[in-house]
């Protein structure tokens, strides 16, 4: 098929991009784009196009890097992109971190030194759909939390970490909470929490020693009855393991508790056991967080033209979103690598482009071509 691109060069190096998916590839439900503009300069993208339908509420996006970010100083409850987090401990407090998955900081929520597990809260209004990504990174000699560790980059036998703790109103199993994800020793991990498990054995292949990683997930329950059938994405994502979705169609809630089945508070973390060694810190990174209907749309950009040989995707920040537009901006990639890198777009059911759309350096001419 024919596809136009217009290429259009500035003082702001606005790059208008006029491109169609690739009729064997593309899906009938996906997001059709058919236009992107790109200011480099300003790391802004407005998207055209159809099926992208309402966009999400983002409750939560922080990538924990601004100029009055500093390493070693408490995390402040004031997000650096979106919105704010509910709390933190009074005394095991998260400390930001100048080792980083973007930017200059990151989040400490695991002192090896001290054995202090130091959490960050987030409450929201109670809902049967969210969506949640963070990256994670063991620093330090790579031992894995828990008591039964025999050594570096070793699984520990005992159950010792619990990665994000979603819940109703407790976690001691009166009403609903599911970790995403939990080690149950053996390097075994489930999605499941104290109330009921959701899936076990979601296996541990996709787990970094090397590189940060980025786990996420959708959850969406079933409308009708939410103890029937729903809907699970997991994705995990690193530098040598590559990108993986799995996706589950199992109950989000069991029929136990309370009648009104929610969910309304995260912990990142949500527990750790111990860690056999006082070098090793666990830290987190770009915390993005939606809840509601359409918490599965976001924008990403990937270093990949298909999805699925991505090992870099980067989630923007959301400005505003309609069925036509999206205006977003980049916040955890340098300007002069924007360039290199793939867009998709992911509506409210879950359905992503599955080619991705180049973002093209601008030309030092306005010219137009045709590419067969």
């Amino acid at each position: 098929m024919i596809m136009n691109r217009t290429l259009v060069s500035s003082t702001a190096w606005l790059f208008s991009l006029l491109a169609a998916l690739d009729a064997t590839t593309s899906v009938a439900t996906e997001p059709a784009i058919s236009a992107i503009q790109t200011d480099f300069d300003r790391s802004s993208l407005s998207i055209s196009g159809n099926g992208f339908g309402d966009g999400p509420k983002v409750i939560v996006y922080d990538t924990f890097d601004s100029n009055d970010r500093i390493a070693g100083e408490p995390v402040q409850l004031s997000a650096s992109q979106i919105g704010s987090w509910t709390e933190i401990h009074e005394f095991n407090i998260p400390t930001y971190s100048n080792v980083s998955r973007s930017g200059n900081n990151s989040a400490k929520v695991f002192d090896g030194a001290t054995q202090k597990t130091n959490a960050i809260r987030l409450k929201f209004d109670g809902t049967k759909e969210f969506y949640v990504s963070y990256w994670i990174y063991l620093e330090g000699p790579k031992y894995f939390p828990g008591d039964q560790v025999q050594a570096p980059r070793t699984f520990a036998e005992d159950s010792s970490f619990k990665m994000l703790w979603v819940f109703d109103t407790d976690v001691v199993g009166r009403s609903s909470d599911v970790v995403l994800p939990t080690h149950v020793g053996g390097g075994r991990f489930y999605l499941a929490g104290n109330d009921a498990n959701l899936v076990t054995d979601v296996g541990n292949e996709w787990w970094s020693w090397d590189h940060w990683m980025r786990i996420s997930f959708w959850l969406k329950a079933n409308p009708n009855n939410p103890t029937e059938p729903g809907i699970i994405h997991f994705d995990t994502l690193s530098e040598d393991k590559g990108h993986t979705q799995r996706v589950y169609n199992v109950p989000v809630f069991d029929e136990d508790g309370p009648v009104e089945k929610q969910y309304q508070q995260m912990n990142f973390p949500g527990w750790i056991r111990s860690i056999q060694n006082s070098k090793t810190n666990i830290l987190y990174d770009d915390i993005y967080v939606s809840a509601g209907p359409n918490a599965s749309a976001r924008i990403e950009l990937g270093n990949a033209p298909y999805l699925d040989k991505v090992t870099q995707l980067e989630l923007l920040t959301i400005e505003s979103w309609s069925d036509t537009n999206i205006q977003a901006r980049v916040s955890t990639v340098e300007n002069k690598y924007i360039k290199n890198l793939y867009l998709y777009v992911t509506n409210g059911n879950g359905e992503t482009n599955i080619k991705g759309i180049p973002l093209i350096s601008p030309p030092a001419k306005i010219e137009s071509m045709s590419v067969e």
